[in-house]
């Protein structure tokens, strides 16, 4: 991963010296959690922008449902390098006689490696008036290798002076790496994968 990422800056630099530089900080919510991201991007052409940055993971202990599912919105790190993930994107910009307003539709795949926090509800029993009584789980599995995978639309505004907004949609596939002798779906293979979507919102600044 590593080698990946200083390629990939490498390739930024080397592409284009003359092209501007886009820095952003977005608030982000994918499948398996919530997160901030911190990016760069370069337009190489009038058609194509590359970029890419850090991912900070936020932790929540409140889950967005009680649906049971073990890896939908339930990143949760434990150690402190559980937090920090790296996104790579691609952008291709379309409509590009518009003036104020940059739409694109776009690549993006980002990596964290973390552990989940689950609550459970099990049935225990049954009242005298047959309402039935369930006991609160909370457990951790993992860690996993989380790599999420999306295609959507998005754009960038124009705000003021070289500030711009910028917001993304979209779907795509989360794959997920790594054993839990715990996890039923996990103890016998190290992989699996579940459709997820990215929204994705926030404000930048062009050099």
């Amino acid at each position: 991963m590593e080698r990946f990422f200083l390629f990939f800056i490498l390739l930024l630099v080397v592409s284009n010296l003359h092209a501007q530089v886009d820095l952003s900080v977005n608030y982000n919510s994918t499948h398996s959690g919530y997160s901030v991201l911190i990016m760069g991007s370069k337009r190489i052409n009038k058609d194509y922008e590359f970029g890419g940055g850090l991912r900070y993971n936020i932790n929540r202990k409140k889950q967005s449902d009680d649906q049971n599912n073990v890896f939908c919105k339930r990143l949760y790190a434990t150690k402190i390098y559980q937090h920090l993930g790296v996104d790579v994107h691609v952008n291709r910009f379309i409509f590009k006689k518009w003036e104020k307003i940059e739409p694109y539709i776009f690549y993006d795949i980002q990596l964290a490696y973390s552990t989940t926090r689950n609550r459970f509800f099990n049935p225990i029993g049954q009242t005298e008036y047959g309402n039935f009584v369930y006991e609160e789980s909370i457990t951790s599995f993992g860690p996993f290798l989380w790599m999420e995978n999306h295609v959507g639309i998005g754009y960038k505004v124009d705000l003021f002076k070289s500030f711009f907004l910028t917001q993304r949609l979209g779907v795509g596939v989360d794959l997920i790496f790594g054993n839990d002798k715990y996890l039923s779906t996990m103890a016998h293979q190290s992989f699996t994968w579940e459709f997820g979507g990215l929204a994705n919102l926030g404000i930048g600044y062009r050099f």
